[in-house]
């Protein structure tokens, strides 16, 4: 496994988050470049990769809920303002589909 996918693979076991896996909120990565994305870009990364279809998840609010739960914007250094911009950025556009 690449080092960048065991790193974020990782970080999201933290949070009960599996990738491909089965539960609504665990997510199906599309396009392998994910992984350094989020490591190199964060939260807006993860939001941009999301943007262009790179990996998606059956119930967002789930996803999120865990990652808030385990702190991910004080631990993984992502901040409040980093999280407004990426949830606002997407509810804006899910609203336009």
């Amino acid at each position: 496994m690449p080092f960048f996918e065991e790193k974020v693979r990782a970080a999201l076991a933290d949070m009960d988050v599996e990738i491909g896996g089965s539960r609504p909120w665990d997510i199906q990565v599309h396009d392998e470049r994910l992984y350094s994305r989020v490591l190199r870009q964060g939260s807006v990364g993860l939001g941009e990769a999301y943007m262009d279809g790179w990996w998606d998840c059956k119930a967002l609010d789930e996803f999120f809920t865990r990652l808030l739960r385990a702190g991910v914007h004080r631990k993984r250094k992502m901040t409040g303002q980093d999280l407004f911009y990426f949830l606002s950025n997407f509810f804006s556009t899910a609203n336009r589909l």
